[in-house]
């Protein structure tokens, strides 16, 4: 409307520009700054002559192309915050900070300027940089696991199987950030337990000595001993009996004793002993022993009878 009423060439062409910038976009930086020149090239009087409205629908475009171009740069400082965190390591962690309150700080407005997906590769590298984080507690854990072990002791087992269990849980990505030295470590543990526990059974003061629960001698106990000596003279006396045969058999002699109360005991003696005992009284021995059961056997008869009648 302006651009046909005013009869100024200059001012015309001023008002048709303004009206192209309508609707202004990210790309109205060009006919902005063209429409900037237009009006510096006027004189005072022509100044004058460009009605109101036009000089503040210019002014309007100009703020408005101001605050689009400040939504951009927002934008932009949150992509290069993201991209300077990437990619995502132990030491992202500040940059994943300030990268989250650059975005979290934007507008409705200033996301449209946002690369797409922008959001979701945010919240990607933030799961990223937890899963490390995560990762190195578990493997500082176990290291710590590890160190406790020493020194070594016969109460080891316990943390040994506790540290074992720990390393088998762990993902192929927190074993991956275990260091040789550590694993290194913790075998050289269970070796020194092995170790400990073979010494211990192999340690012959850890055997109680006497007689066990059902009374029967232990090895080292003086029952012990006393069966080794006399494993000891039975030995002697079979190589002595070696060399002849009939000679050892007259060494072997039983006398039978008739005791007081009618018993017989049998005694084993040498061949002295024997020598000194005549096969007579032997004989006699043996008749009075016989004679004596049947008169015991009598008599326990008669008491027998008595009781009967």
């Amino acid at each position: 409307y302006h651009a046909q009423v005013v009869d100024d060439e200059d001012i015309r062409q001023i008002c048709l520009a303004v009206a192209g910038l309508f609707k202004v976009t990210l790309d109205s930086g060009e006919a902005i700054d063209a429409v900037q020149d237009m009006f510096d090239a006027l004189n005072v009087l022509q100044m004058e002559k460009v009605p109101v409205e036009v000089r503040n629908s210019y002014k309007l475009a100009k703020q408005q192309y101001r605050k689009i171009c400040d939504d951009k740069l927002a934008a932009d400082a949150f992509v290069e915050k993201l991209l300077g965190a990437l990619p995502v390591t132990l030491e992202s962690g500040d940059a994943l900070v300030q990268a989250r309150a650059a975005y979290d700080a934007l507008t409705s407005d200033q996301h449209q300027y946002l690369p797409e997906f922008a959001l979701e590769k945010l919240q990607g590298a933030e799961e990223e940089y937890q899963k490390l984080v995560d990762d190195k507690a578990t493997v500082d854990r176990f290291t710590a696991m590890v160190k406790a072990l020493f020194p070594v002791t016969k109460d080891s087992e316990g943390a040994i199987v506790a540290a074992d269990k720990a390393f088998a849980a762990m993902t192929d990505d927190q074993r991956s950030q275990v260091t040789k030295e550590t694993l290194k470590d913790l075998q050289k543990a269970k070796d020194e337990f092995t170790a400990l526990k073979k010494s211990d059974s192999d340690d012959p003061s850890d055997k109680s000595e006497g007689d066990d629960s059902n009374g029967n001698p232990q090895a080292g106990s003086g029952a012990g001993t006393a069966t080794k000596s006399l494993s000891g003279s039975k030995a002697a006396t079979s190589s002595a009996k070696d060399g002849d045969s009939a000679a050892a058999d007259d060494e072997v002699a039983y006398t039978a004793l008739l005791t007081d109360d009618g018993a017989t005991t049998y005694a084993l003696g040498t061949e002295e002993t024997a020598s000194k005992l005549p096969w007579l009284e032997i004989l006699i021995a043996a008749v009075a022993f016989f004679a004596g059961a049947g008169i015991t056997r009598l008599v326990s008869s008669g008491k027998g009878s008595d009781k009967e009648e």
